[in-house]
């Protein structure tokens, strides 16, 4: 019986797939998998810059934690996009110039913004990620890099819209932010192709001849 691709199951062909570019993946994807864009949707940050008063940065600038930055990192390295969930401008493209702000969709949190206001964030968030993602390829694979609280707000919208979509710290069950960071190290550190959608980069099983 053949092997099965990774992720869209299908037979792989007599002379085999391509490995998994993941670390925590055992196994082989199909090319046409390969050739599929790779999109990282990361939660935002508490800890910000501090800007003036109208002083706008790029959005990936704006959060300063070291758990922000590995995700970026991550998504930067082994997606060929990203997107940021934002509490206060809901779904954002990290080039958009934004203010610093104090909100969260925490109810533990001193920036929580309300029941009110998280199910009114719920509902323009979830129609921003239908717009955002009916733009994109239609097999395109999402990687969602968000916390359970904000998570609950837009998964339906998420694994309605989107085909392919994993939520590694929830699959990896990785409740702690230090799981998160060990474990995203050693995915960026692991991998080896420098864009998911680029199928020369990718070692072949047939001998070592590129395709």
């Amino acid at each position: 019986m053949s092997e099965r691709c990774l992720g869209c199951g299908s037979r792989l062909s007599p002379e085999g797939g391509l490995e998994s570019a993941f670390v925590h993946e055992d196994g082989q994807y199909c090319r046409d998998c390969v050739a599929t864009p790779r999109i990282a949707i990361v939660g935002c940050g508490s800890a910000k810059q501090d800007l003036d008063d109208g002083e706008t940065v790029p959005a990936k600038e704006l959060y300063t934690s070291n758990y922000f930055q590995l995700k970026r990192e991550y998504a930067e390295t082994c997606c060929d996009e990203w997107l940021i969930l934002s509490a206060e401008h809901g779904l954002i493209h990290p080039d958009d110039e934004i203010e610093a702000y104090d909100a969260s969709l925490d109810p533990q949190s001193d920036s929580y913004i309300g029941d009110y206001e998280a199910g009114r964030w719920s509902v323009l968030t979830a129609g921003e990620i239908q717009t955002s993602l009916s733009f994109r390829a239609i097999h395109a694979h999402y990687v969602v890099l968000v916390g359970e609280t904000y998570l609950q707000h837009i998964e339906e919208t998420l694994t309605n819209e989107a085909r392919h979509i994993e939520f590694p710290f929830r699959d990896d069950d990785l409740g702690g932010i230090g799981d998160q960071m060990r474990w995203l190290r050693e995915e960026i550190d692991n991998y080896h192709p420098p864009g998911q959608a680029e199928l020369e980069h990718y070692a072949v099983t047939d001998g070592g001849e590129s395709t």
